[in-house]
């Protein structure tokens, strides 16, 4: 059990009986639904439905009887006499149905030889009994309700039958009911024996529950008063403990030796702190006497860095008063190069801008060329159509005249036709026609003659409007030639002031260079000597820091001869 760790032993003491009282309450709970299923085919499947099926026969066969006795001897009427011989037939076909049904379910649960307790007589047997009597019973029953009359010898046999049969429904029902009372009798016994088994193994768990937590308490108890004992000893300063010869391999062991570990190497630091405070005892008193000549030094290097800071604040000032002055100077150069640089962009985009206008009026100039030839060829046009019209006004006047001697000659047709009396009188139809014919004719050329004239005066007054048209773009046209004119002067004495603008920003950019570098170079001689004045002062600081630090060296080795005695009398409380 000592190879086993704590850790090991106490889920194990826990997870045990987890699991074996898990196992157990499975256990039951399959036992119980085992016992479940065998009362429920023992006494429903087996037992409840053949003795329901068999207790129903027998009720059945009660009310055949009945049945039988009034179609016998009650003299019934015709109709409930055929009622009762139709109910008669139903309850003996249910009573053997039932009976095979019970038949069946002792069959399949393999119960046909299942015995009487008194007369030891088994089930296939009763069944027998049972097809002897009431089946015989019923066929012979069904034949002499056929006969008028019946000798009482026959009707006695027949209730013999009849006796037979129930008394072996009877018999079937006794077996039943012991076959149930011996199965739960099993059942009961199956169960006690679990429970007995069960109580049993929960008291064995819990011996062996206790007796492990018995052991491990112990063991815990035995190693804390090990420990307590040897950590009380060293709080009291006794470090003379010898370690155990062995160590347990578990948890436990392990914090044994882990003490003894740590009271041995208690034991050689004290030893360590020992030859080392005595060491820096004597350490501390060389540097005690190191630090108080330091310290005589520094007064003097602090007296000799006071005269070299106030020489140079004052080339510090003079350094700051010149920088300032060449800073306003390069600033104003700079104003000055920034402004010929505007001024030099804005020259540069007058001259973009006179250029593309420039390139504008040349683009302007050759539309109102080709404006000018798309009016001249307009006008060409113009005349063209008052020449066509003048030509259409002609065949105008030409369908006028054709339509008013087609109007006489319809007329002089319809005088013929007059004279030519009912012979004549489909040809005055048809003059009558060309007469409207004529006549519909000279309107539309009279319409067609005032469209033509208003066409012609609307071409005469556009051929004047284009004439008008094209005599001012030839103006226009010569206008645009003396403005490209005056935009092409207009470039060049742009292109050479935006030449002389950039001379004079280059000029400029090369003082403001200038007085930048000059400006940098005295901030730089400036930031020289505010350097040279800060770190004078950083020195400076730094023998007021060493002085300070010399004073408090001796002081600390001072102090720390008086830790090494308090250290030396602690370390020597201790035994070993």
């Amino acid at each position: 059990m000592m190879f086993v760790s704590v850790k090991v032993r106490l889920i194990l003491l826990f997870a045990v009986p987890l699991l074996l009282f898990a196992g157990t309450a499975v256990y039951l709970l399959q036992l119980i639904g085992s016992n479940t299923n065998r009362l429920s085919d023992t006494l429903y499947e087996t037992a409840y439905r053949s003795t329901v099926s068999v207790l129903g026969s027998d009720r059945d066969m009660q009310q055949a009887l009945s049945d039988y006795l009034q179609i016998r001897y009650a003299n019934l009427p015709a109709e409930e006499e055929k009622a009762t011989l139709a109910d008669y037939r139903s309850k003996v076909k249910t009573i053997n149905a039932a009976i095979a049904d019970a038949m069946d379910i002792m069959k399949r649960n393999g119960l046909e030889n299942l015995a009487h307790p008194q007369t030891g007589q088994t089930i296939s047997e009763i069944m027998v009994n049972f097809q002897n009597g009431f089946r015989v019973w019923s066929q012979q029953a069904s034949v002499t309700l056929q006969q008028e009359k019946i000798n009482p010898e026959q009707e006695s046999a027949l209730l013999a039958k009849f006796r037979q049969g129930r008394d072996s429904v009877g018999a079937f029902g006794e077996i039943m009911t012991k076959y149930a009372e011996d199965e739960t009798g099993v059942i009961r016994k199956d169960t006690q024996s679990t429970s007995t088994t069960v109580y049993i193994s929960l008291i064995a768990i819990w011996i062996v529950f206790i007796g492990s937590g018995a052991f491990l308490i112990l063991t815990l108890n035995r190693t804390i008063g090990n420990v307590l004992r040897k950590t009380r000893s060293v709080a009291a300063g006794n470090l003379a403990f010898a370690p155990l010869d062995k160590y347990g391999r578990d948890e436990l062991g392990q914090i044994d030796q882990s003490v003894d570990g740590m009271i041995a190497q208690i034991r050689g630091l004290a030893e360590s702190i020992s030859s080392h405070a005595r060491v820096v005892e004597s350490s501390s008193q060389t540097l005690a006497a190191g630090a108080a000549e330091s310290a005589k030094a520094t007064h003097e290097t602090v007296a000799h860095i006071g005269e070299v800071r106030t020489q140079t604040e004052v080339q510090s000032a003079i350094a700051e008063e010149t920088s300032r002055a060449i800073e306003e100077m390069a600033h104003g150069v700079g104003r000055i190069a920034d402004s010929m640089g505007t001024i030099s962009g804005h020259s540069s985009e007058a001259e973009v801008i006179a250029e593309r206008s420039n390139v504008k009026v040349r683009t302007l100039r050759l539309q109102l060329e080709e404006i000018l030839a798309s009016v001249r060829e307009l006008s060409e046009i113009v005349e063209q159509l008052r020449d066509k019209s003048g030509r259409i006004g002609t065949i105008a006047d030409n369908i006028t005249g054709f339509a008013a001697r087609t109007n006489i000659l319809s007329l002089n047709a319809s005088i013929e036709a007059a004279r030519a009396g009912e012979h004549g009188r489909g040809f005055a139809v048809v003059a009558e026609e060309i007469r409207k014919l004529a006549a519909s004719s000279m309107e539309s050329a009279h319409v067609i003659n005032e469209l033509i004239e208003d066409t012609q005066n609307g071409i005469a007054s556009a051929a004047e409007h284009m004439d008008a048209t094209l005599a001012r773009s030839e103006n226009g046209g010569a206008t645009m030639d003396e403005v490209e004119r005056d935009f092409s002067e207009i470039v060049r004495s742009v292109k050479q002031v935006a030449m002389q603008v950039a001379e004079a920003s280059a000029v400029t950019e090369q003082m403001s260079a200038g007085s930048e570098e000059v400006a940098a170079s005295m901030e730089q001689a400036s930031r020289s000597a505010r350097d040279n004045a800060g770190k004078t002062n950083l020195v400076a600081a730094a023998a007021d820091r060493q002085l300070s630090l010399s004073e408090e060296i001796a002081s600390a080795a001072a102090s720390l001869q008086q830790v090494v005695g308090s250290l030396t009398e602690a370390v020597g409380r201790f035994k070993w």
